[in-house]
């Protein structure tokens, strides 16, 4: 989730080098610092490396950080202006936003969904 909170944040609405690769997070988890997870093959996800979950939240913090400071100064302007995304058409950064509520929300449902499963609960 914080991967996805990072690219569109940094790299679509400020238009700078995301957290992942500016801050090393890339290289301290021995990831390729393009791949966002998408499309990864089942092979691709097995042969991740182990990451300590402290490491995982500091990333996240480190991200969540960027994304505050950005909600702080943004204008009305900032939040209409349109960005260009191939795979989805043209969509505006008030939609940016709302997309990344929408699918961190969707995935921490999903993450509570297979915890659980796990621990034996019904689904």
């Amino acid at each position: 989730m914080a991967r996805v909170e990072d690219r569109w944040v940094n790299r679509f609405l400020r238009g700078t080098t995301e957290v992942w690769t500016a801050a090393g997070w890339a290289n301290l988890f021995g990831m390729d610092p393009e791949s966002t997870g998408f499309g990864q093959t089942m092979e691709e996800v097995q042969a991740m490396p182990e990451i300590p979950l402290t490491d995982l939240l500091a990333y996240f913090d480190a991200v969540r950080a960027v994304t505050r400071q950005y909600l702080d100064q943004a204008t009305d302007i900032d939040l209409a202006r349109e960005y260009p995304r191939p795979r989805i058409g043209t969509c505006s950064g008030t939609w940016i936003v709302g997309h990344i509520l929408v699918e961190e929300s969707q995935h921490t449902g999903q993450v509570a969904l297979l915890r659980g499963m796990m621990r034996g609960g019904g689904a």
